[in-house]
């Protein structure tokens, strides 16, 4: 059978999910703490201020901030310096990476021969794009699609023949990864090792290669950062999100309680995933049965992958649901890989991996959005932004909850926001004018700093609540609107 050509599908696929990103997909989501979380040291810095920040509990506002994820944030900087300082061009950033990995990655699965026709390459995309966990990251400002990106430069790096060309990219990207996402080290290694197990021969030298890059990047960076004074507080950011002691980790990780009721961080909810999992056990079990052993071997890699990967981020660092990308990646294109190979030797096969595909990206952004539709109003920043910004002026110092964050950030003369409560001195206290308090969860303290003297200015309420509820405990879907009471402390001095 001739196989058409590979480009016209992926393109269109492209563009339309490009549309559906960018016009209703970064307005699906109510602010998220890390979108606020990388933000504002750059618009402290874009500003005038020094690079720090007051919207996070690990450094002070006089000191210099140290991101979890600085490439991105340099890109950050530039990004908002060309296309200015607003909450959607802090979102579209992530979403243009998220683009354009989805791209690089489907050329690599090209080059490298793994899949050949263009529906494999629109399933490619499309499972990429719409998978729940990555959706959630690019549309809610957080760097992961970068760390995607250079993955799967990676990849195709790896589909070139020439080996030395080959080598030497590899090496460098892998050698960036530390200054990317160190979560993004732990995943290179992990998904190292599930590729030895798949075929050592085949990986063993780009991995090499590769661990050696990553390695002599932790050193330049460790280097770096103790030239510049912050290493220091780089392994305070660290250990914010757990156990700096590796063992400590792993211990606490091997218990129920981690897994029972701290598992927001390190267990993935990402539905897409499930379902191809979940698709690829029955290909594989199917064609064990039928002793058809070349269409189980691409499920086996799927299944190797995953549990290395989901495994090895459990134990030593941490895999939240906008990690989901680590696996729906090489998933989409095992997927597509089984879509080719049923395309020329059995057609019912290949409507399967459509019908596999079609659930895991209903279940991802779209579920987002139409979930998100329910109470539209709520989630949408621009009617809660158009009833609080009159209510906030530029002489004001602000203290709100982080879904507040981009509104009071544009109009008060400064802002303190959600964990950062916990480093307010008392002269920040009493420099505070306006406090704006979430009503379905707050960072602010009210039995150490009750607001019984303050007047309330306003109180927003949602008029519809989330299908799932409003209690992060319960997940993204369900995650608190913009429900505020808006309290006036005293009135702010004049300039």
């Amino acid at each position: 059978m001739k196989i058409k050509s590979p480009n016209a599908l992926p393109v269109v696929a492209l563009v339309l999910l490009g549309l559906l990103i960018f016009f209703v997909g970064l307005a699906a989501s109510y602010t998220f703490i890390d979108e606020v979380y990388f933000a504002d040291p750059v618009i402290n810095f874009l500003t005038g201020h020094s690079y720090a920040t007051t919207a996070w509990n690990v450094t002070g506002q006089f000191e210099t901030h140290v991101s979890s994820a600085p490439a991105y944030s340099l890109l950050l900087l530039l990004w908002l310096k060309i296309f200015g300082i607003t909450q959607t061009a802090v979102r579209s950033l992530p979403a243009v990476l998220a683009l354009g990995s989805a791209v690089v990655f489907w050329r690599a699965c090209l080059r490298s021969g793994l899949i050949k026709s263009g529906g494999a390459g629109a399933i490619v995309i499309c499972v990429v794009l719409l998978d729940y966990g990555y959706a959630f990251a690019y549309t809610c400002g957080r760097p992961d699609p970068l760390s995607a990106l250079l993955m799967s430069a990676m990849f195709y790096f790896f589909s070139l023949q020439n080996k030395r060309a080959a080598f030497g990219a590899i090496g460098v990207i892998a050698l960036l990864l530390p200054f990317v996402q160190w979560g993004c080290v732990i995943y290179l290694f992990l998904l190292s090792v599930a590729l030895l197990f798949i075929s050592p021969k085949k990986f063993l030298p780009y991995v090499v290669v590769a661990g050696a890059g990553a390695g002599a990047g932790l050193l330049i960076q460790k280097a770096a950062y103790v030239h510049f004074g912050i290493w220091d507080t780089w392994m305070n950011t660290v250990k914010s999100e757990g156990s700096g002691n590796l063992a400590s980790r792993i211990e606490n990780r091997m218990t129920w309680d981690a897994l029972l009721h701290h598992h927001s961080n390190t267990i993935p909810k990402d539905f897409s995933v499930l379902v191809i999992l979940a698709g690829l056990a029955c290909i594989y079990l199917w064609s064990r049965l039928r002793q058809r052993q070349h269409e189980a071997r691409p499920a086996r890699s799927a299944w190797i992958i995953a549990v290395v990967v989901s495994a090895g981020m459990f134990l030593v660092g941490k895999f939240p649901t906008y990690y989901g990308w680590m696996l729906c990646f090489p998933l989409a294109a095992v997927l597509g890989i089984y879509f080719d190979q049923a395309l020329v030797e059995n057609r019912m096969n290949a409507k399967i991996a459509v019908v596999i595909a079609v659930l895991a990206c209903s279940v991802g952004l779209p579920l987002q959005i139409g979930l998100a539709a329910h109470d539209w109003k709520d989630h949408n920043p621009a009617a809660i932004t158009a009833w609080l910004g009159p209510k906030i002026s530029t002489n004001d110092v602000v203290y709100c909850d982080y879904p507040f964050y981009f509104i009071a950030k544009e109009r008060a003369g400064q802002v303190f926001a959600g964990r950062y409560f916990n480093l307010l001195t008392p002269k920040d206290f009493n420099r505070i004018t306006l406090v704006i308090f979430g009503k379905n969860g707050s960072d602010w303290n009210p039995s150490t700093h009750p607001l019984t003297n303050a007047t309330v200015v306003g109180n927003w309420t949602s008029s519809r609540s989330d299908i799932l509820g409003n209690d992060w405990k319960y997940g993204f879907l369900s995650a608190p609107n913009y429900d505020c009471t808006v309290y006036r402390l005293k009135e702010p001095m004049k300039p």
